[in-house]
């Protein structure tokens, strides 16, 4: 039997005091309880949950960061293969253009008597005539007076020259004194020249016109109005 009961017995107005006081105090207790173990799952998966959402936070701006970077990378990584496509496609039109050379060296013909070197063809002139008129010969055969533009091809133009005789080529500066131009109208490079030591001089100002000396591998201005073989470029 209870303590409450048993108080009871003493004492009528207690009993009903003291059961009631000790009844309301167990069901406080109980009701707390009660809510403690309904609220207790709830915290705990707030607690759960709380690393899960900071994580998810962490991941996301991670995510994020690797993101922009990998944008850059790719941006960078577009630059160098565009720059890459672009040498490609130089490099292609360069073959292009070799090859197209290469035929037409293979392929080309000259005219009976003419000369065939790296896809020009030359013709050495046996007759004498001034500059002027050695040049309207010259356009006369759909050719030109020779332009030089290497050592090899000067070699190559003395090979036939050699014979003791002077020979006109494409290069003048009657134009401008001092302003040697090609028939084509480009200068004269200082690396691409052969003249003969002290030459040109325009001796008595009147020598504007250029040709090859006389059994030498060289050049030197004379009157263009003097009397001379002249080579031809076709």
């Amino acid at each position: 039997m209870s303590e409450g009961i048993y108080i009871g017995l003493a004492s009528p107005d207690q009993v009903m005091y003291s059961t009631v006081d000790q009844n309301t105090e167990r069901s406080g207790q109980s009701s707390f309880l009660k809510r403690l173990a309904a609220v207790c799952p709830w915290l705990l998966c707030a607690l759960l949950l709380a690393p899960a959402v900071v994580l998810g936070v962490l991941y996301m701006r991670t995510s994020l960061n690797c993101s922009m970077s990998c944008v850059e990378e790719l941006r960078a990584n577009n630059s160098i293969l565009n720059k890459e496509k672009d040498q490609l496609q130089r490099d292609y039109n360069s073959l292009i253009i070799q090859n197209n050379q290469l035929q037409k060296r293979e392929c080309r013909h000259c005219p009976e008597g003419w000369q065939l070197r790296n896809s020009k063809c030359y013709y050495i002139s046996t007759e004498n005539k001034s500059w002027k008129d050695s040049r309207s010969e010259c356009l006369k055969q759909g050719a030109d007076l020779v332009i030089i533009e290497s050592k090899e091809e000067q070699e190559f133009i003395f090979k036939y020259t050699i014979d003791g005789n002077s020979y006109w080529i494409g290069l003048s500066d009657s134009a401008t004194e001092g302003n040697w131009l090609w028939v084509d109208g480009t200068p004269l490079q200082d690396d691409k020249e052969f003249w003969m030591t002290g030459q040109p001089n325009d001796y008595n100002r009147s020598e504007d016109c250029a040709g090859t000396w006389p059994g030498e591998n060289k050049w030197f201005d004379a009157p263009c109005k003097c009397l001379e073989t002249y080579a031809l470029l076709l």
